[in-house]
């Protein structure tokens, strides 16, 4: 550890193991459904640790909508009788949250589904090309849960029902809606509005096998309880004497499904922890921490990540430095860093980071429209979301699928995901690397926010869209103010290396945070500041990401002249956006000389 500084050393001995091992055994007798008794009692662990640390802290007690699974039922009638039930509950059909209560009997259709690769694009799975009506039926389908955008698609077809295959022994908890945290008036219409169960891969194909020989018909009884439920988010209030208003957002979630080891007790140890080594070095911090764990996460949505980020959104904004996500560390056989989501402007920190602490590689890759970013909107820098991983040429070893959080580990979102799961070694080695990212931006002289690289990461985007539209749309303009904004930046970068005095360093960190605020909401978002996106995949720019459906119109038809019109109208927010970066980046270099 050659680059790790006197002070990272004497924080990351600090970290206690058994204090993290000692909150993961509690909660391993805690079954953390949002809403329940136990979670109350977990937050009320955390709660207690922050008043022995001595820790400040602040506790809210909203009242979020969340959808909690009771039981599923599916029990085939023709043509013969059989209820799909294993004395194993791991592979019992299990109901996504945010799914109606229903029981509804249909033909049942099966329609082939696209599988994800890995965690990266778990939100992307779709249906294959749904080719035989299914209006009016069951639809049976693969997949890891019923995820928003097969749900939607196979919604809008006018299914009934839908069955999703898990691709192996397991049955996996999820949620089916696409709207992010607790409903709008707006946006309740978005709610699912059919039946949906998870089924093991035995159950898929026995399911699968009978409709090769006749005329299927199935039963499904869903219940679920849906409403308002008051939770508890404690947030800890480490202070830097030197700047206790500028702060890090260090956070994750401790509801779970089951007792959730991997998903996310060893997040909540990591958190806790750092809460406290943080806290007894405070004086040696140049700016705060607030280190928060949410509700609703697993039943909601995000529901507690989003009901801060609407209700604490101007604070964010002019304090916020960074939101830095933790879910899933320490988990057993996740010796690699293989898919870091982070943004591209702390895509090369990231990187060092990992190298430093751990001696590995890291390989980074844009944030998925998942976990709790819920910050985007606002346009706050953020970096990791899941940590560690099982290499990918293990899990292919091993057979093992894409699943989204327990360092890959598919045990996830099961009865099985349980103290097997937690690793030591792992999670002392994880723990050190969210303590290190942290202390490295707050006690930077100049955040290590790197916007040459989002702005070359946005050429690439601009070019690719490009080519994809077969140059039907002019991005020139958007590439010129791209350009423009990266030369303004090669000279603030220039001047930073010169700069010593705090003042002028300050300025230059303000202006950072300025122009996350302009630019990261035009590449991560497609609603206003403020709102949030559905739970489904943004594309990067999504102004001007129809540029690449162009080609399927013909030319100058009134389809293709509208779409034109709506990508005139899209570049020219992002153009601004450019533009008006660029003017923040000129005003502070002119003001420190």
């Amino acid at each position: 550890m050659a680059n790790i500084s006197y002070l990272e050393d004497k924080l990351m001995r600090e970290i206690s193991l058994d204090n993290m091992w000692a909150l993961i055994t509690r909660f391993s007798t805690l079954v953390r459904e949002s809403g329940s008794q136990d979670e109350r009692t977990a937050m009320e662990y955390i709660i207690e640790k922050l008043k022995e640390y001595g820790i400040p802290y602040n506790v809210y007690e909203p009242d979020l909508y969340l959808s909690i699974p009771k039981s599923a039922t599916v029990e085939v009638l023709e043509p013969e009788k059989k209820v799909l039930r294993h004395d194993n509950r791991v592979m019992n059909p299990k109901v996504p949250s945010m799914s109606p209560s229903a029981d509804i009997t249909a033909e049942l259709v099966y329609v082939p589904s696209v599988m994800p690769k890995s965690a990266v694009d778990m939100f992307d799975a779709g249906v294959g090309k749904i080719e035989s009506d299914i209006s009016g039926k069951i639809v049976l389908t693969e997949g890891l849960s019923i995820m928003p955008k097969k749900a939607a698609a196979l919604m809008k077809a006018g299914c009934i029902g839908i069955i999703t295959i898990n691709p192996g022994p397991r049955t996996h908890e999820g949620i089916m809606t696409t709207i992010w945290g607790t409903p709008t008036l707006e946006n309740i219409k978005d709610k699912p509005s059919v039946p949906g169960v998870n089924i093991c891969k035995e159950d898929g194909e026995y399911l699968k096998n009978l409709l090769n020989r006749s005329r299927v018909k199935v039963r499904i009884k869903t219940v679920l309880e849906e409403g308002w439920k008051k939770c508890l988010i404690p947030v800890a209030d480490v202070k830097s004497p030197e700047n206790p208003t500028e702060f890090l957002l260090l956070h994750g979630h401790l509801d779970s499904w089951h007792v959730g080891i991997g998903d996310n007790a060893t997040g909540n140890a990591v958190l806790l922890e750092l809460a406290r080594v943080l806290h007894n070095n405070r004086n040696a911090l140049k700016r705060s921490v607030k280190v928060a764990w949410w509700p609703g996460h697993s039943t909601g949505r995000y529901a507690g990540s989003t009901w801060f980020a609407d209700h604490f959104a101007l604070e964010l904004d002019e304090h916020c430095i960074a939101q830095v996500n933790c879910d899933s560390p320490g988990c057993v056989g996740a010796t690699s860093y293989e898919d870091l989501m982070c943004m591209s402007e702390v895509e090369d920190f990231m990187r060092k980071v990992v190298k430093d602490v751990t001696g590995l590689e890291a390989y980074c890759t844009r944030p998925v429209r998942a976990g709790d970013y819920s910050f985007n909107h606002i346009g706050i820098t953020s970096f990791l979301m899941l940590s560690s991983t099982i290499p990918e040429a293990v899990r292919k070893e091993k057979g093992l699928y894409a699943v989204g959080g327990c360092g890959g580990n598919v045990w996830w979102h099961t009865e099985e995901d349980d103290m097997r799961i937690a690793d030591k070694e792992n999670l002392l080695r994880d723990a050190k690397l969210y303590l290190i990212s942290v202390l490295r931006v707050i006690n930077a002289d100049i955040y290590p926010f790197d916007f040459r690289a989002f702005v070359n990461s946005s050429l690439e985007i601009f070019k690719k869209y490009q080519e994809a539209s077969e140059n039907l749309f002019d991005f020139k303009p958007l590439i010129d103010d791209a350009l423009n904004l990266k030369a303004s930046l090669e000279n603030l970068y220039k001047k930073t290396q010169s700069v010593k005095g705090k003042r002028e360093q300050e300025i230059i960190n303000q202006t950072l945070m300025k122009i996350a605020r302009i630019l990261i909401p035009v590449n991560y978002t497609d609603k206003e500041r403020f709102d949030h996106d559905p739970a489904v995949p943004i594309p990067a720019y999504p102004d001007i990401y129809p540029a690449t459906q162009l080609p399927s119109y013909k030319n100058q038809t009134n389809e293709f002249r509208f779409l034109i019109n709506q990508l005139t109208r899209g570049a020219n927010k992002v153009r601004w956006a450019f533009r008006e970066a660029k003017r923040v980046v000129d005003s502070t270099i002119q003001s420190i000389g």
